[in-house]
C-alpha cells in the first residue's frame, strides 16, 4: 500500500477535513423551530459537499483501490416506517451521527499512515521536503510544491515567530525583539545552552533569521534566485524549529 504524497501532507489534509466537519456539523446549536428547518436543509447540502470532498481527497492521497470502500463501508439496510417518517430533530441527530462516524473513519486513516509506503515530498524542481521539521512542511510545503518560493519562506519564518511565542508563553513582542528577549544571553526564557556566550550566539541566529531572511522577503518584492536557495533557507528554519523543541524553559515571561 502506498501514499501519493508525504505522510505529513496527507495527515494535514485529513486533519483539515476533520476540523471542517466538526466545526460545520457538530459545534453549532439551533435556537428556534424556524431556524431548525432552515439549518437542516443547509446542513444536508453541506454534508454532501463535505463527504464528497473526503472521498476525492482520499482517492488523491492513497494509492489503494480499497480506500473508498473503507470510507463507505456497507451497512445493512434498515426498514423505514413510511407512515411515521423521522421528524426534523431525528433527521438532525442522524446527520450529526453520520458526520461523527465519518470523522472516526478519517481519524482511523491517520492512525494507520505508518502502514503505507510514503511518497517523498518534493518541491517544484525536485527538492526533498519530507526531512524538514513538520511545521515547515505544514506551512511552506504547498507553496514550495507550487513553485511559490517567496511565500514558502515568508510563511516558514512567520510560523517560527509564532512557534517561539507559543513555546515561551511570551506574547509581548514579535520579530527581532521577541527573539532577543526569549533567547537572551543574560536572562533567557528558553535556554539552549548553559554557556552565556553560546546562548547569546543562539539568540543572534534567531534574531538574524527574522531581520535578514524574513524581512528581506516580507518587506520587499523579491524572491529566492532558485529552489535550491529556498530549500537551504527552509533547512535553516527547520533547524531553528527543532532547537525550539529542545529548548529548556527556565524563566517565566
Amino acid at each position: 500500500m502506498k501514499l501519493k504524497d508525504s505522510r505529513e501532507m496527507v495527515k494535514l489534509a485529513i486533519e483539515q477535513q476533520i476540523a471542517k466537519g466538526e466545526k460545520e456539523f457538530l459545534s453549532g446549536e439551533v435556537e428556534s423551530a424556524e431556524d431548525f428547518s432552515i439549518a437542516l436543509g443547509e446542513l444536508k447540502t453541506a454534508f454532501q459537499v463535505w463527504n464528497s470532498h473526503n472521498i476525492t481527497l482520499l482517492r488523491a492521497k492513497f494509492d489503494d483501490e480499497n480506500i473508498q470502500r473503507e470510507y463507505n463501508p456497507r451497512i445493512s439496510a434498515t426498514s423505514v416506517d413510511l407512515y411515521n417518517p423521522p421528524d426534523e430533530l431525528e433527521q438532525y441527530n442522524d446527520l450529526r451521527s453520520r458526520v461523527s462516524k465519518k470523522i472516526s473513519i478519517l481519524k482511523g486513516f491517520i492512525g494507520k499512515l505508518d502502514l503505507y509506503e510514503e511518497r517523498p515530498m518534493y518541491g517544484a524542481s525536485g527538492g526533498r521536503l519530507d526531512a524538514f521539521h513538520s511545521e515547515v512542511v505544514r506551512v511552506a510545503g504547498k507553496s514550495l510544491k507550487d513553485g511559490n518560493l517567496r511565500a514558502a519562506l515568508i510563511d516558514a519564518f512567520i510560523a517560527l515567530d509564532n512557534y517561539v511565542q507559543t513555546k515561551s508563553s511570551y506574547h509581548s513582542a514579535t520579530g527581532t525583539s521577541l527573539m532577543q528577549t526569549v533567547f537572551s544571553g543574560n536572562s533567557p526564557i528558553l535556554q539552549l545552552s548553559s554557556d552565556q556566550e553560546e546562548q547569546t550566539g543562539f539568540m543572534m541566529l534567531y534574531a538574524g533569521a527574522i531581520k535578514a531572511i524574513r524581512n528581506q522577503y516580507a518587506h520587499n518584492v523579491v524572491s529566492p534566485s532558485d529552489e535550491q536557495e529556498a530549500m537551504e533557507w527552509l533547512g535553516f528554519a527547520s533547524a531553528l524549529f527543532r532547537l525550539v523543541d529542545q529548548a529548556k524553559k527556565v524563566a517565566k515571561p
